[in-house]
């Protein structure tokens, strides 16, 4: 296992894991309107643009690439967090902590002091257990007719 930095050679199966695991995760809870909005944002171009503007985290088990989380350095967004993806076969067995352990790292490294994110209901608990507190929910995507809540939640890291 290792973490690398994306590359734009790797902008092809980034946009093929988060589309997947979009359709698989979260379409059981979100309208077709909402999963193919979602689906266009993380598609190749999207990703390569993601990839020049800012750090995408890639989690490999040799050349299969396993989950990426993104760190939003040039966001104008008041979270730093651009979404968790693990493969649909592999989500429980540890690969998303590792992904997030990194990150956290990553980002007090950087100096900040607390992680904001706007969570999907389905990732709630998740970050929820790993120390994550909800602020607010916020209806999201209302000008695809069909408002879904987003909780903006926050983690301050602790120093050391």
């Amino acid at each position: 296992m290792k973490i690398t930095i994306a590359k734009n050679e790797d902008a092809g199966k980034i946009s093929k894991l988060r589309i997947n695991s979009i359709k698989k995760n979260l379409s059981k809870e979100y309208s077709k309107e909402i999963v193919s909005w979602l689906t266009k944002e993380n598609g190749l171009g999207k990703t390569l643009e993601l990839i020049k503007n800012e750090k995408i985290f890639c989690l490999w088990d040799s050349k299969e690439l396993i989950g990426t989380i993104t760190f939003l350095e040039n966001s104008k967004r008041n979270h730093h967090m651009g979404g968790l993806y693990i493969k649909s076969n592999k989500l429980g067995k540890g690969y998303g902590t590792k992904l997030l352990n990194y990150f956290e790292k990553f980002a007090k490294n950087k100096g900040i002091k607390k992680i904001k994110i706007n969570s999907t209901n389905y990732a709630y608990n998740y970050y929820k257990s790993k120390g994550y507190v909800h602020l607010e929910t916020h209806m999201a995507w209302k000008e695809l007719g069909t408002p879904t809540k987003v909780y903006e939640m926050e983690k301050k890291l602790k120093k050391g």
